[in-house]
């Protein structure tokens, strides 16, 4: 395939190679993927041959996966917007539990 893929679930066989970016919640990647891949979650199957960079919020790359390019965590929007921190007046004891 020589484009982008874009679709929730995307799965790469053993036999296919990619020549583009993949965007999706959920990539397997058993095959060949010249091209950035954006994911929640990113599985590299051993068989797996990737050039290129790799956004992902989930990352798991089998023994034997080649990956020639970089990985980076990429949050989801949820995540990256300001959390609200809730301030108390009243001190807070933290006690370490000792064996």
């Amino acid at each position: 395939v020589e484009g982008d893929i874009r679709a929730r679930k995307v799965s790469i066989g053993t036999k296919a190679i990619v020549k583009g970016t993949i965007y999706g919640d959920d990539i397997d990647v058993a095959g060949t993927v010249n091209g950035k891949i954006e994911g929640k979650s990113v599985v590299l199957a051993k068989t797996a041959h990737v050039s290129g960079d790799i956004l992902h919020e989930v990352l798991q790359v089998d023994k034997g996966a080649f990956l020639d390019g970089n990985c980076r965590p990429h949050h989801s929007e949820r995540a990256s917007q300001p959390h609200q921190v809730k301030t108390v007046d009243k001190p807070v004891a933290v006690a370490a539990k000792t064996a």
